[in-house]
């Protein structure tokens, strides 16, 4: 019994290890799902980036929005 639940909360730890590890990269999402989830098109997308209201990231020919770029945007309109 005790080795199952030295096992377990060994578990719980990697997974929690894990999770955290996740929460730190970056996360990169293109024009076309920004525009997804502001609700706009891709237009609209270009428009805010141009006027510098949204940030991006270009890796290679890739113009990328990271997803904080998203919610401080949004907090900004708030």
């Amino acid at each position: 019994m005790e080795l199952e639940q030295a096992i377990r909360k060994l578990v719980r730890e990697e997974i929690a290890a894990a999770l955290a590890e996740r929460d730190r990269l970056v996360r990169l999402v293109a024009i076309r799902c920004a525009a997804l989830r502001l609700n706009v098109s891709r237009s609209t997308v270009y428009a805010l980036i141009g006027r510098g209201e949204l940030r991006t990231v270009t890796i290679g020919r890739r113009r990328l929005v990271p997803e904080a770029a998203l919610v401080e945007f949004i907090e900004s309109r708030r």
